[in-house]
């Protein structure tokens, strides 16, 4: 897989504009809740150290599992999150946003209204 930096610059908003982390189901008291895991590890390739670290960093603030290891002329971060977390973004509009990125890079996600 291969992460464009359009992709890493919106989950950096993302993970920038969020209130919060949680290590448990929906317990907001504002905003929108998406919830989210991944229970096998995934791999996204980098060419640019910087991205890889940048997306592997967005992935910590989500709460995830993280690896990186360079290679034949190429950075892999390797990432999972086994157990369900959940993020408050302020508005519908974001969360969608999120939900939207965590499925393209292979999220189970939940976001009921």
């Amino acid at each position: 897989m291969t992460v464009s930096l359009r992709s890493l610059v919106a989950a950096l908003t993302l993970a920038v504009g969020a209130m919060f982390v949680q290590g448990t189901p929906a317990q907001a008291q504002q905003g929108e809740v998406v919830q989210f895991r991944l229970m096998s590890w995934k791999t996204a390739h980098f060419d640019s150290a910087r991205e890889a670290d940048s997306f592997e960093q967005s992935l910590r603030r989500l709460g995830c599992e993280t690896r990186q290891d360079g290679h034949a002329g190429h950075i892999d971060v390797q990432y999972r999150c086994p157990r369900w977390r959940s993020m408050t973004t302020p508005t519908d509009a974001a969360a969608h946003r999120l939900q939207g990125w965590l499925r393209e890079n292979e999220f189970e996600t939940r976001h009921d209204h």
